[in-house]
This record gives C-alpha cells, sequence and structure tokens, in this order.
C-alpha cells in the first residue's frame, strides 16, 4: 500500500532534517574530534531513519482502530502524521540535548510532556476518525 504524504508530512520530514544536517554540521564545525557530545545526534540519526522505514510499512501499524474501507486512508493519514511529528519532536529534543551541556531537567521533562502531548493528540484524532 502507498501512502500519499501530504504537506504536513512533507514539512515535517524536511524540518527534521533540517534540524539533524544542522546540528551535525554545527558540532562537526566546533567540536571537530569525536566526544560523547556525537552519541545523542547519533542516537536521533538512527531514531529518524528507523521511523521513516517504519513509514514505508503502513500495514504492520498498530492502528489501535479498526481499519475497514471506508476509513483506510484517514486512519493511515492521521497515524502518518503522527509518525513525522514524533520524528521532529525527538530529532530536535536529541539535537538540543547534543547542543547544551548541561540539560536541566525541567527542559527534560518539557520535552517528554510535549512528546507525549503530540502522542495524545494524534491518538484522540485517530479515535475520532473511526
Amino acid at each position: 500500500m502507498k501512502l500519499k504524504h501530504s504537506k504536513f508530512d512533507v514539512t515535517m520530514d524536511i524540518l527534521s532534517l533540517a534540524v539533524l544536517v544542522g546540528t551535525a554540521v554545527f558540532l562537526a564545525i566546533r567540536r571537530p574530534s569525536f566526544s560523547m557530545v556525537a552519541v545523542p545526534v547519533i542516537f536521533s540519526w538512527v531514531l529518524f531513519a528507523l521511523l521513516t522505514a517504519v513509514e514505508w510499512f503502513p500495514r504492520i501499524w498498530n492502528t489501535g482502530v479498526t481499519v475497514t474501507g471506508e476509513n483506510r486512508d484517514r486512519v493511515y493519514a492521521t497515524l502518518l502524521h503522527l509518525i513525522t511529528s514524533t520524528k521532529l519532536l525527538i530529532t530536535a529534543f536529541f539535537s538540543g540535548m547534543a547542543l547544551v551541556e548541561d540539560v536541566p531537567l525541567w527542559c527534560v521533562l518539557a520535552a517528554f510532556a510535549l512528546i507525549l502531548a503530540d502522542l495524545v493528540y494524534w491518538f484522540t484524532r485517530l479515535k475520532k476518525v473511526k
């Protein structure tokens, strides 16, 4: 099954890539030797690649709702939005961790809250789609 990426999905992917590339270039210029600072960036690239690979196989997604012929396109579009927005938030979070030396606890908690709010929003939309 081939999914159609909307402008939202393409924008989220472009922003995610811009964050990843920008962080990698900035760290390569600022800290040319490998250090522990690079670990969150590498982890972020791996998560981005894995989530992008998951986008290509919508049949393996656990939708949480019954997929019928009538709602299939809406369900998969909503889940695709969820994946692309989560990719952006995760890449921004790990890039921020790499750029800031001492990340305050409130910042980490705020990032997790933002990711959780994103998931709740899209799952709520998914429940309305059925």
